[in-house]
């Protein structure tokens, strides 16, 4: 995991990531690189988080790769350089058919082990059951699993795609699998049909595996006088066609939004900066103060009913009087949040200038490292923060920039890159002064 922030005004986008990578379920934490220039000649920068790499290879190979693609051609807006770049991704040197192959036997694997721990999750809350029931409980998982991905519905770019006749090409692969989780419930042939049809329906929902990958596109296109935000999240490629959609499109302007906080992957302490109040508090505390006022106006009515107890009818009213008024309750709260504490700050980030801009991103990224290093919980953010800073005349500066190695023994290096014919680098390491650190 990781946390990354991109703060923008009408001057310039600040962004800030750490440096944490978490490896499988080892626990082992390790740094790497998330922020990089997209091309060496624009300003445009890119994010990554959750999976580091793409169809295998590491997104920073990619990214780099991509720059000598490019050369120093523009593209007249941000979502322009997105699409282009997963348009270059897509080539058949990168997506070979070994790795989708492997991407969809990596998908089908991550569904498979949540359904086996979901049925076993159940499975323990009934001691005893006998192998109907544990069909009964399979298939219920399934069916609970399904209904979640119609609701998140088709991935716009998964239209096209003949799912069905992909789940038949590798269909000795899937039953592979299902063998490997489901082998020793003894299940019969519709629930692995169910299975396979579960399959078909995740590969084209909109839903993502836990192996996805997400890209945070954030600068300057040619026709963009404001800077402008897109992400993208990806769970590669699955036949011919790359899964990968927006789900976040910020573009500053001169009289609508002029100054914005993004946050992404793990964003609460953003959330409780920005609002005022933490989420999974408030996700506490509205079914806890729903239940007290239901409890509350039912032992009222009971006390003042002759026979001490409420008809049928009575009780459903007072439900729906309880939700609405709970619902004026989350309106009041959501509002008060937004006039009290989000509103003044991004009236103050409007108003920032590049530093303060860079400043703010890192603390922000800072607060999430705090928050998991004085807590129980996992240290997946953590270790130096990279912050650039993108502005229309400055292009792509680095405000903070760790190396892997030494820039004192390298000098060869930062002159090799600053070479006029050198397209490759795109400005990821800043040529240090004499008395430079490893930072």
């Amino acid at each position: 995991m990781t946390a990354e922030v991109a703060v923008l005004n009408k001057s310039a986008v600040a962004m800030a990531a750490d440096s944490a990578m978490s490896v499988g379920d080892t626990g082992k934490i390790y740094p790497t690189n998330k922020l990089f220039a997209l091309t060496k000649h624009q300003p445009i920068g890119i994010m990554v988080y959750n999976s580091a790499e793409f169809m295998g290879i590491p997104w920073e190979t990619l990214v780099k790769m991509y720059r000598r693609e490019i050369g120093s051609a523009g593209k007249p807006t941000v979502t322009d350089y997105a699409q282009d770049f997963l348009g270059y991704i897509s080539n058949n040197t990168i997506c070979t058919d070994d790795q989708r192959r492997y991407n969809l036997h990596s998908i089908a694997h991550d569904l498979f082990r949540r359904i086996d721990r979901a049925s076993r999750q159940s499975l323990s809350e009934t001691p005893g059951a006998t192998n109907p029931d544990v069909v009964t409980v399979i298939r219920s998982v399934i069916e609970r699993q399904s209904t979640m991905l119609i609701a998140a519905g088709d991935a716009p770019s998964m239209q096209n795609l003949d799912v069905d006749d992909l789940v038949c090409t590798y269909q000795a692969d899937i039953n592979e699998l299902i063998q490997l989780y489901f082998d020793g419930y003894e299940v019969d042939d519709s629930i692995g049909q169910a299975l396979h049809d579960l399959l078909a329906r995740a590969l084209k929902s909109a839903s993502l595996s836990n192996g996805f990958s997400g890209l945070v596109f954030a600068g300057f296109g040619d026709d963009e006088l404001f800077p402008s935000l897109v992400e993208v999240v990806t769970d590669g490629a699955i036949g011919s066609l790359i899964k990968a959609d927006t789900r976040t499109d910020c573009d500053i302007a001169r009289m609508g939004t002029q100054g914005a906080i993004v946050p992404f992957a793990q964003s609460e302490m953003v959330g409780r900066f920005m609002n005022g109040v933490d989420q999974e508090f408030l996700q506490y505390l509205e079914p806890y103060l729903e239940n007290l006022l239901y409890k509350s106006a039912h032992e009222v009515l009971e006390a003042s009913t002759p026979t001490g107890q409420l008809t049928e009818s009575q009780t459903t009213g007072l439900r729906e009087i309880v939700e609405s008024n709970l619902e004026d309750f989350r309106n009041a709260a959501k509002e008060f949040c937004r006039e009290h504490f989000v509103l003044p700050v991004l009236h103050n980030v409007k108003h920032l200038p590049k530093e303060e801009l860079a400043s703010m991103a890192e603390a922000l990224v800072s607060l999430t490292s705090l928050k998991r290093r004085v807590s129980t919980d996992q240290e997946t953010v953590g270790g130096p923060i990279d912050v650039a800073v993108i502005s229309k005349g400055d292009g792509s500066i680095w405000i903070k920039r760790k190396h892997y190695f030494d820039p004192r023994l390298n000098r060869d290096y930062f002159t090799r890159q600053a070479l006029p014919h050198n397209t490759e680098s795109g400005g990821d390491h800043e040529i240090p002064a004499p008395s430079s650190s490893s930072r």
